[in-house]
């Protein structure tokens, strides 16, 4: 999660200005360039209120800074997926909606139609693409997203994404009206700079949900306390752990020479320099513990504050967002079997996608699979699910999938160790 403090004029300006970027940048893909009818008028657009499309997001360059000139590999995997699969061709509803998804402003509806197709892309690299088809028929008339057909088997695919949770935007909400807090008393330079808080110091109400407007209180004042705008103008990474243990003993160890590696040495560094001695002596104590643990500062073209999240920390607040987190997982696979998108005495696989897991890393790889596979196994144990062969779940890489195996599912709806190796997949956690 990422909280941005930008001047709201200076960011529309920046987005009008980079559109003939984004429009170069998708002009060497084909099929993009013709389902989003190359941005036309999108000048007329709000940004910050409206476009939030996950393909547009890909080419315009950062706020401040500049898109690579390299070829984005995201982009001609999504572009090739909409070739091989036809989307643009056939006249269907379904192609339509897709279309409309993937280009809709809403970050979360575009990415839900771009998940379908990476997936469809992944399972036909595994069984080729003759073999994997998209919006088949069910027997109830509706229509479900993926058909696989492989070794005499139709395997039926339903992929749903997580949206983000009510924890998780109080937390996005927190940290845009703290960005926006400490952004205003900074003397918005050409200058970037990037704090990175812990949610272990939000505040709970009675009911131990997060308190908005307490947090909000605890970390506005803790910056006015550690003085965050006086570090506008830095360069480089500190981190307060650091600072804590060598500015007390920062002259003695340039003395003696006792420093032991190239961090210790930016540390000093920065601590010798104009900022980092103006901002130093106007705090009242480096010793006190801070939700804040780290700073970043580089020159940039024009200004831009970021808060940004610690993926994992040991506190309340993260355990409500991880038992948040697996209730809306139940909800989902409920809501999809309830909806009628299982086809009876055929395997039936729901496959579900967040970008925000609580209990995975940032490579996409699950640290923590056992609370997530526990919470799983018990929906099963609750329900039947008899045409369910199992869930799928993933992060930012479907490479890293995982499958949990429904054991209530019957024999017409199973899949062997032989079908889910095809799909690259184990049985075994």
């Amino acid at each position: 999660m990422i909280g941005i403090y930008v001047n709201d004029t200076q960011l529309q300006e920046w987005y009008v200005n980079n559109l003939p970027n984004a429009r170069s940048a998708i002009a060497s893909y084909p099929n993009l360039v013709k389902i989003f009818n190359n941005f036309q008028d999108y000048e007329k657009k709000a940004y910050r209120k409206e476009m939030r499309n996950l393909v547009l997001l890909r080419v315009l360059p950062p706020v401040g800074g500049k898109r690579s000139e390299a070829g984005d590999p995201f982009l001609l995997e999504l572009d090739t997926l909409i070739k091989n699969f036809g989307i643009i061709n056939q006249s269907s509803e379904e192609s339509r909606a897709l279309i409309s998804r993937l280009t809709d402003d809403d970050y979360f509806v575009s990415l839900s139609a771009y998940t379908e197709l990476i997936v469809a892309g992944k399972f036909s690299e595994k069984i080729g693409l003759n073999n994997t088809s998209l919006f088949p028929s069910l027997s109830n008339n509706k229509k479900s997203d993926i058909l696989l057909q492989m070794n005499s088997k139709k395997i039926f695919v339903e992929v749903t994404n997580l949206t983000e949770r009510e924890s998780q935007r109080k937390i996005q909400s927190i940290i845009d009206r703290v960005a926006e807090y400490i952004g205003k008393k900074c003397v918005q330079g050409n200058n970037y700079l990037q704090a990175t808080i812990t949610t272990e110091n939000l505040e709970l109400d009675e009911k131990e949900n997060i308190d908005e407007d307490a947090s909000v209180d605890i970390l506005c004042k803790e910056a006015d306390r550690l003085s965050i705008p006086k570090l506008e103008g830095m360069k480089g990474w500190v981190d307060l752990h650091s600072i804590k243990q060598i500015y007390p003993i920062m002259d003695i160890m340039k003395k003696s020479g006792a420093i032991y590696n190239n961090h210790d040495m930016e540390i000093i560094d920065f601590l010798d320099s104009e900022i980092g001695k103006n901002w130093i002596i106007s705090i009242d104590s480096i010793t006190k513990p801070s939700p804040y643990t780290s700073f970043i500062g580089s020159q940039s073209n024009g200004f831009l504050f970021e808060i940004h999240v610690e993926g994992k920390s040991s506190s309340k607040v993260s355990e409500k967002i991880e038992t948040a987190f697996l209730k809306q997982l139940k909800r989902k696979i409920l809501n999809e079997i309830d909806e009628g998108q299982l086809e009876p005495n055929n395997p039936n696989l729901i496959i579900v996608q967040g970008l925000e897991w609580p209990l995975v890393d940032f490579e996409g790889h699950f640290y923590d699979f056992n609370k997530i596979n526990g919470a799983v196994q018990t929906l099963f144990q609750e329900n039947s699910f008899q045409d369910l062969s199992g869930v799928i779940l993933f992060s930012s890489n479907f490479d890293n999938a995982r499958f949990i195996e429904n054991p209530n599912s019957n024999e017409s709806s199973k899949l062997n160790e032989k079908d889910l190796a095809s799909l690259g997949f184990s049985i075994k956690i």
